[in-house]
């Protein structure tokens, strides 16, 4: 058998955090209009049905409206009734059909809720960072690449891997979503309870469908660097002025990825996770301000084709109606970099390429880290998620 391969990132090397907002508040705004006319709400029912791998009908509304108690273990009950475990949730962005790595993720981030206190933390992944991927079973192949390879690998139509020997829960329409958590998984010590993935594409649709979002630099942005759609460099780079300012999809996205920045300042992993939050923040703003019935279906198609999620309706509901509660410095963030336990290079990586290696082998300093954070994290040894999330594909 020919050495797996996964394709690269010709992105210049620094510790990439490139954002997008967390897609379940967006999909769940999308509930709000069901009411509105039979018409939108098959196109919501179909879409649901869509990125939630199916099992949506108008009887899940009931549960999702509170008419009736979430199971016990679900998202929503953990949620109502402000358990005291946080829950996880792995946020991927993926470059999608427009770049020539689609399935590669230059976003990992883990959100996790705190039930009990109100909070919540945004614990940002780099993407180089270089480990084996547990995608087979122990003995039959070992395979390491950076963690951004991760839900490629585990996702069929990229044709990365035969998939024939993959593990079967690293199969099928969540195979990528579920291979990510674990990977993410084995160097966080954390659980995670679900994952929602979105390409650059919705990213960039979904901020222009509500409108556009404000964001405020305290210095100017120049990126000479910036990746463009075809394996080059945006001609004369992307720019920004200090200030407060309105921006579309486009600009949001830049924003969110740059990372070659001349500015110190927004060149650093700070400067980037501060952007991306205010990124977030104007999303969520914008979609609890707007006309749901209006903007519902440009959301639609936005994230239609470009969004999957193994979230059901009612982690979504409960998610979103959980969020307006919480306000931005109930909002924490942290990012592990190569001034926080990473090195860069020296973990066995094939010469040349540009990784990020753990300074702890085996992530035991990590998982303390974490641990010690305002939410505590839990861990598993394998992916388990609760009884209610149903069976894999």
């Amino acid at each position: 058998m020919a050495r797996l391969k996964a394709r690269r990132s010709r992105y210049r090397f620094t510790h990439r955090l490139a954002g997008t907002a967390p897609a379940a508040i967006l999909v769940a705004l999308l509930l709000l209009t069901v009411g509105g006319t039979t018409f939108l709400a098959s196109r919501v029912l179909g879409f649901l049905n869509h990125v939630t791998g199916g099992g949506v009908s108008i009887a899940s509304f009931t549960q999702a409206a509170g008419i009736t108690e979430p199971p016990a273990g679900s998202i929503a009950y953990r949620l109502k009734h402000k358990d005291s475990t946080p829950i996880n949730i792995l946020l991927l962005g993926y470059g999608g059909q427009e770049n020539d790595a689609p399935y590669l993720t230059d976003s990992i981030l883990a959100l996790r809720l705190d039930p009990a206190s109100g909070r919540v933390a945004m614990i940002s992944v780099p993407r180089d960072l270089y480990l084996s991927i547990p995608a087979w079973p122990a003995g039959s192949i070992t395979y390491k690449e950076k963690i951004n390879a991760a839900f490629e690998v585990g996702t069929d139509e990229s044709h990365a891997v035969q998939n024939d020997l993959k593990k079967p829960e690293y199969r099928g329409r969540d195979g990528g979503g579920h291979l990510a958590e674990d990977t993410v998984g084995k160097v966080t010590g954390l659980h995670f309870d679900r994952y929602a993935a979105v390409d650059f594409k919705a990213f960039r649709q979904v901020v222009d469908a509500l409108g556009g979002v404000d964001v405020c630099l305290t210095t100017p942005l120049d990126d000479n660097y910036y990746p463009d759609y075809h394996n080059g460099y945006v001609r004369g780079g992307v720019h920004f002025a200090a200030g407060c300012q309105h921006v579309n999809g486009e600009q949001a996205l830049r924003l969110a990825r740059s990372r070659d920045a001349v500015q110190p300042e927004q060149s650093s992993d700070f400067g980037r996770a501060k952007r991306q939050q205010q990124i977030i923040a104007g999303v969520k703003k914008q979609a609890l301000s707007v006309d749901g019935l209006s903007k519902a279906l440009p959301l639609l198609s936005a994230l239609n084709d470009n969004f999957k999620t193994d979230l059901t309706v009612d982690d979504i509901t409960a998610i979103y109606n959980w969020s307006k509660k919480i306000n931005d410095t109930a909002i924490l963030h942290y990012a592990r970099t190569n001034t926080n336990l990473l090195t860069t290079g020296g973990c066995g990586a094939p010469g040349g390429a540009d990784t990020l290696c753990p300074s702890d082998p085996g992530s035991p300093l990590t998982r303390d880290w974490l641990a010690a954070a305002p939410t505590a994290a839990t861990r598993t040894p394998t992916h388990a998620h609760p009884p209610t999330h149903g069976a894999r594909a």
